[in-house]
């Protein structure tokens, strides 16, 4: 309640207004004051009504003095008491305009109220449907990111498997030469031996019946090493043929491996906002850097 506000303040403007021919309202009556709070003005208003009766009355002996005539004073009282009647009258019904009034403003804060409350309780489920919503994001940023380091490090594995292979590779066609030596110093041996059985042949008939087992059973183990040249050639060539198939797969692999490295790189690039003041990964660098250096 605003101070210097009091119910004899309210009394007294309220019989200033009368006396202007106002009828006094709560608006009226704070102009007048200059201040006040519309409760405390209704409040101490609705006194200033309830005492009216009281002072009207208390002011009807007056009438009498000077001693008129007998049927002027009771004219007189009977004016005096349908003016108290027609003033309790407008008073109740400028009471009960006060109250609607009071009502109306109560029914309207009430329902600001509600709106107000109703707005915070909207508010708050949408701040915490945004405070979940970045949270959801942050959870993407870091899974995209520990996504991507996964990607870096298995592209760092696929290269040094690929140089495994590359070794590898390097040591089977190493062996596919020495066993080509091989199998040509077979061809060789087997083509100087030959020579010679038939040199001998020819210069020994005599011994011909005793040769002959011996050129079988020579030719029999030239077959063999003929024989095992064959299988040694087709083991090198099986063995070049698995090796370039698994080059193959290897450089797919790679390649798939650094399409989605790039692909990412892209998703994370179209994220500024999200990335935005972070340094580049080193597992993402080092890929980088590797790629570059390959290329």
């Amino acid at each position: 309640m605003p101070k210097g506000i009091s119910e004899t303040d309210v009394h007294q403007a309220a019989d200033a207004l009368v006396a202007q021919g106002e009828r006094p309202t709560i608006e009226r009556i704070r102009a007048h004051l200059g201040t006040g709070s519309p409760n405390t003005v209704t409040r101490w208003l609705e006194t200033w009504w309830q005492r009216l009766d009281e002072r009207l009355r208390a002011g009807a002996p007056g009438l009498a003095a000077g001693n008129p005539p007998a049927d002027v004073a009771a004219l007189a009282q009977q004016w005096w008491e349908v003016a108290v009647t027609h003033a309790h009258t407008v008073a109740s019904q400028a009471l009960a305009d006060a109250h609607a009034a009071l009502q109306a403003r109560t029914d309207a804060l009430s329902a600001s109220e509600t709106q107000i409350a109703s707005e915070r309780l909207a508010w708050a489920a949408e701040r915490a449907a945004l405070i979940h919503a970045r949270d959801l994001a942050q959870r993407g940023v870091s899974d995209l990111e520990a996504h991507l380091q996964a990607l870096g490090r298995h592209l760092d594995e696929l290269q040094r498997q690929h140089a495994q292979v590359d070794a590898e590779r390097e040591g089977l066609l190493g062996q596919l030469l020495a066993a080509q030596a091989a199998a040509q110093e077979a061809a060789a041996a087997a083509n100087l031996a030959r020579t010679e059985r038939e040199q001998a042949h020819r210069a020994a008939e005599d011994r011909w019946l005793q040769e002959v087992d011996r050129a079988r059973q020579e030719a029999a183990r030239q077959a063999a090493i003929v024989v095992q040249r064959d299988k040694a050639i087709e083991r090198m060539t099986s063995a070049q043929a698995d090796l370039q198939e698994r080059l193959r797969v290897a450089s797919v692999a790679t390649a798939a491996a650094e399409a989605r490295a790039n692909t990412l790189q892209a998703v994370r690039a179209s994220q500024p906002a999200a990335r935005a003041g972070r340094t580049p990964k080193p597992a993402v660098a080092t890929a980088a850097a590797r790629k570059t250096k390959r290329k």
